[in-house]
């Protein structure tokens, strides 16, 4: 999403560490379906490179993602790499900070809500961490499906209408059942998950 749809940006300069924290307490709570709609691209990829770089143009600190695309869930098909580029970072002795922010790790492998490729934003992920899911694997072997804290996805549930419901950069998306860390086992699989996805284009 873009800077100017968020609300109550608190910016502090720490001189000492030359580094700056953006605070961004609310975004709009968005459902599954909703999330799916709006982003132009939603993909199952694994993260294999995290550069921060300094924005010479900006003066800003973003990080770049490298993701090596497994499969497209929805969008056009492209290269068999993907970049996408967050602000915030560190670089050297500057660190730029965005409270809320996230990122996906090296070596992390998930389905990515990618709201836009085309506009550079604050957070590219669709809701922020509403449209972050990671790949687990259970005690077993068998991979399974959480959101970006961890928390299994059991299930699908109905949400309300759009709202203008605002919810911390930490939320999850609506019309998902998660449970509790430990039960990991009990989360769906990638593949149940992706077919539901693809359903709610027909």
């Amino acid at each position: 999403m873009e800077m100017s749809k968020y609300t109550y940006f608190l910016i502090f300069l720490i001189l000492d560490f030359f580094s700056v924290n953006i605070l961004a307490t609310s975004i709009q709570k968005v459902s599954l379906n909703e999330a799916y709609n709006k982003s132009e691209l939603i993909f199952q990829g694994q993260v294999i490179k995290v550069e921060p770089r300094l924005d010479q143009n900006t003066g800003n600190i973003r990080t770049d993602i490298t993701f090596k695309i497994i499969e497209v869930i929805k969008g056009i098909k492209g290269a068999p790499l993907l970049k996408i580029s967050f602000l915030g970072g560190r670089v050297g002795n500057q660190v730029m900070e965005v409270h809320g922010m996230h990122l996906p790790q090296k070596g992390e492998n998930g389905i990515y809500f990618v709201e836009s490729l085309a506009r550079e934003q604050v957070n590219p992920i669709m809701g922020w961490s509403q449209g972050h899911f990671i790949i687990e694997k259970d005690l077993t072997g068998l991979e399974r499906i959480t959101t970006w804290d961890n928390a299994p996805v059991i299930g699908f549930s109905s949400f309300p209408p759009s709202t203008n419901l605002t919810i911390s950069t930490d939320g999850h998306v609506s019309g998902i059942q998660l449970a509790n860390p430990s039960k990991l086992s009990n989360a769906m699989t990638p593949d149940v998950f992706k077919q539901h996805l693809r359903s709610l284009s027909r």
